[in-house]
C-alpha cells in the first residue's frame, strides 16, 4: 500500500524546536545500550527494523547534542 503526501507529518522549522539539554553521559549510556552493530545472519527482519529504529533515535540525539555544543561555542 502506498501512502500519499497527506500522511506526511510536517515538522516546524529547526529554530522552533526546543530540546532539553543532552549530557555526554546520556550519549555514552545510549551508545552502550543501543550499539551501532551489523545485523546477524539469524536476525529477523522485524528485529532488524526495531533495532534500526532504536539506533536512529540515538543518532538523532547525538546530532542534537553536537548542535547544542556548537551553539554554546558560538558556532
Amino acid at each position: 500500500m502506498q501512502l500519499g503526501r497527506e500522511h506526511l507529518v510536517r515538522l516546524p522549522p529547526k529554530d522552533d524546536l526546543m530540546f532539553p539539554y543532552i549530557s555526554k553521559e546520556l550519549i555514552e549510556e545510549l551508545d552502550k545500550r543501543f550499539p551501532d552493530r551489523s545485523p546477524t545472519y539469524d536476525e529477523t527482519h522485524t528485529a532488524l527494523m526495531w533495532r534500526g529504529g532504536q539506533r536512529s533515535v540515538v543518532e538523532m540525539i547525538k546530532q542534537l547534542h553536537e548542535d547544542q555544543l556548537s551553539s554554546d561555542l558560538g558556532e
